[in-house]
Formats: C-alpha cells, structure tokens, sequence
C-alpha cells in the first residue's frame, strides 16, 4: 500500500490505480489457486489447525511487540 501511494505521488493516478488493481487480482488468482490445490490435499481438521496456530503465534507476536516497546 506504501508503494501504492508512493507511485501515485509521483506518477499518474489512473496508472497507478491500473498497477494497484492488477497486482491485486493477481495475488488473490495465486491465494485462489493455492487455497485450491492444498484445499484438495489437505483435510478440513489440518487446515483449521494449522490456521488457528498461525494465529494464535501472530497474536502473540503483536502482544509481546508491544510490550516490549513500551
């Protein structure tokens, strides 16, 4: 998103917009292609796991980022 706004201040918007907007329909195409792939490997239970530790150990991270920045 920085790189985003970076790029509209210094080129034109509608470029940007363009760039943004496909850059994002391509990561989403990938999340989509991948979700469906591990989807078909994967069962519901590992999947539900694997997403409720990841996170969990993100939360986690935050609390102690913050903290320690205190």
């Amino acid at each position: 998103m920085l790189a985003t706004v970076t790029l509209a201040t210094e080129g034109g918007v509608l470029g940007t917009w363009l760039g943004a907007s496909a850059g994002m329909v391509l990561a989403d195409a990938l999340a989509v292609a991948v979700g469906e792939v591990a989807g078909a490997r994967l069962s519901r239970r590992v999947v539900r796991i694997v997403a409720a530790v990841t996170f969990a150990l993100f939360g986690i991270g935050m609390i102690m980022a913050a903290a320690l920045s205190n």
